[in-house]
């Protein structure tokens, strides 16, 4: 019987995903079911199920880091929005099932009845929560203005507008040469600052990503700009 050949030194199928496995192994025992949805995810993306958990406590780490690092009063507004959206206006899985007649339709988000209440309670919410005093336009530390515009409508008025045109228009070019220019920069004191501004990057673009998704969105058009 003929001796079986041995593979080259760096031969076989070169493993696909985003990290290098030539670090030192750990065993980690799980549940089977846990297994069975790594195995699945893995599966789909098209990679080992040691890239699927690598990629998942990345994520993991990048959330928490993301979440130590957020604005904790845009959170909790965030929290009330969707609470009194969710209980007042029936969007989501009721509390107790049986608790009211399923609604029928499409998704409350594109009901122009329920989409007109949701930004009207969204305004009044937020009309609550307006903190006292005049208004003046803000300042930085040493006297200059924080922002080039003097109007809060004017304010809305851009900051809506950038955001729209993210979810609307796509920019790849404009995206990977922003990437290019910030994997360049060097900071001594921020130890591979270039690499987390791109993972950064393409967090925002991920979740914009989930976000057409989820409101169902077309694919967005090639910014003209």
């Amino acid at each position: 019987m003929p001796k079986k050949a041995k593979r080259a030194l760096g031969g076989g199928r070169k493993p696909s995903g985003p990290f290098k496995l030539n670090a030192a192994q750990l065993t980690v025992r799980m549940p089977d079911d846990m297994r069975g949805e790594l195995e699945t995810a893995a599966h789909k993306r098209g990679w080992s199920l040691s890239q699927e958990l690598l990629w998942r406590l990345r994520a993991s780490f990048t959330r928490e880091d993301h979440e130590q690092h957020q604005d904790r009063a845009l959170r909790a507004i965030c929290f009330l929005i969707s609470e009194m959206t969710r209980k007042n206006l029936c969007t989501g899985e009721p509390l107790y099932r049986g608790a009211h007649t399923e609604r029928a339709g499409g998704p409350w988000h594109k009901d122009p009845f329920i989409f007109t209440a949701f930004r009207l309670a969204v305004a009044k919410l937020l009309e609550g929560l307006q903190p006292s005093g005049d208004l003046r336009q803000p300042r930085t530390k040493n006297g200059m203005y924080f922002y080039s515009i003097s109007t809060p409508e004017g304010l809305a008025g851009e900051a809506a507008k950038g955001i729209l045109s993210d979810l609307f228009y796509s920019r790849p070019q404009e995206t990977e040469n922003l990437k290019a220019f910030l994997q360049s920069w060097k900071l001594p004191y921020i130890p591979q600052f270039g690499e987390r501004m791109v993972e950064e990057l393409e967090r925002q673009g991920n979740t914009m990503t989930r976000a057409r998704k989820d409101l169902g969105v077309d694919e967005p058009k090639e910014s003209q700009s």
